[in-house]
Formats: C-alpha cells, structure tokens, sequence
C-alpha cells in the first residue's frame, strides 16, 4: 500500500478496534497472564514482568486507554491547524512526534 492510499485510508476508518478498550483482572494460579485488553472480545493479554502486579495493571491500563490518548493527540492537531497556531521550535518537535505517532497508528 502505497502512502497516498494509507493516507485516505486513515481518514476513512482505522485499521486498529476503536474504543472504548477496558481492563480486566484475568489472574489464575500458576499463569503469568494477569489481564487483559477487551472490546468486545479479548485484544490482548498482559502478562507478570516480574516487577510486580502495581507494574502489570499499570501498563494494562495504559495500553486500554490508547484510544482515548489517539483520540486526545488527533484533536490536539486539529486545534492547532484550525486555530493557525504557529508553534515554537518545542512545540513544533512535539507535533512532529504526536503526527509520526498518529501515522503508524494507523
């Protein structure tokens, strides 16, 4: 696919499960799986690391709010463009990040 095609595509509909995503506590004795990502169905499974189960629910809920940070990040843009703002040389490096971020999201 070449990047004016990903590009329409992106528009159109993403290729990733909209959200809501939630969390759940999917712990059973002996497994290291200890959540998981849901949306109508499992999405995927967060397992022990070793750094202990505060860690584990942790980055499983961060990774079930990804699409609430997509969603938050694509209306920082549009404010920016809609409003014209100019940014400054920070700004622009973070905008710079958040649109490379938003593109291989999608």
């Amino acid at each position: 696919m070449g990047s004016k095609e990903r590009e329409e595509q992106m528009i159109d509909k993403p290729l990733h499960t909209e959200g809501p995503w939630t969390h759940h506590d999917v712990s059973w004795e002996n497994d290291r799986t200890k959540f998981s990502i849901i949306r109508n169905g499992p999405l995927a499974y967060v397992g022990d690391n070793t750094h202990g189960p505060d860690n584990c629910e942790a980055n499983a809920l961060l990774m079930s709010k990804a699409p609430e940070l997509l969603a938050a990040l694509q209306a920082m843009i549009g404010f920016c463009t809609f409003h014209g703002i100019q940014p400054n040389k920070i700004l622009d490096n973070a905008i710079k990040v958040v649109e490379s971020s938003i593109f291989k999201i999608k």
